[in-house]
């Protein structure tokens, strides 16, 4: 039920902040746990397993070209094919995972280019999966919880494979004027 509770239908974290979205691993890592005590036959541990497989799906469908997400919110960088790489360990028959993790050399590219995270409110429209497409993200949702910053409505944008709009995601979280203006 917590799980449900801090992920949206989307499998995008209710932070909102693609540099926060990995705190699911605590669940994954529960899993392992128990499969290390010998208790993983546990139905309930089987289908945590199972529920965190969407979860890794934003990852996927914000890719960026040079294999990043963008930082909305207060968001760092994301390394993509890093993320990825446990996801195609635990979800061997996900052929778009393996592709993103292995730089393309495995698996198949996403059968899709442009997609929406309709509950977190993010778009991605791109050209195509190379490194040098034409790559546009809009953040057009809600603002997030915790680690959220009121930057609505913003567009990153990468042009033949460089970041030329960008969002600058984490500030330095100082308590001045002017740190929380930047929030």
């Amino acid at each position: 039920a917590d799980l449900e509770r801090g992920y949206l239908p989307d499998g995008m974290g209710v932070e909102l902040s693609p540099g926060y979205h990995n705190l699911f691993y605590n669940y994954l890592r529960m899993h392992d746990l128990a499969l290390y005590s010998d208790r993983g036959d546990d139905p309930s541990v089987q289908a945590l397993a199972k529920q965190c497989e969407r979860l890794f799906e934003p990852y996927v469908a914000l890719c960026a070209p040079d294999r990043t997400l963008p930082k909305y919110q207060d968001g760092a960088l994301v390394n993509v094919p890093e993320r990825l790489g446990d996801a195609v360990q635990r979800y061997p028959h996900r052929a778009d995972f393996k592709w993103l993790a292995s730089g393309g050399a495995e698996g198949a590219a996403p059968a899709f280019r442009s997609t929406m995270l309709p509950y977190a409110g993010y778009f991605a429209m791109r050209s195509g999966w190379e490194r040098d497409a034409n790559h546009l993200a809009f953040d057009a949702g809600p603002i997030g919880w915790k680690h959220c910053h009121e930057d609505k409505l913003n567009v990153v944008m990468w042009a033949y494979g460089r970041l030329v709009l960008f969002d600058p995601g984490r500030g330095n979280y100082d308590d001045t004027p002017l740190g929380n203006y930047c929030m």
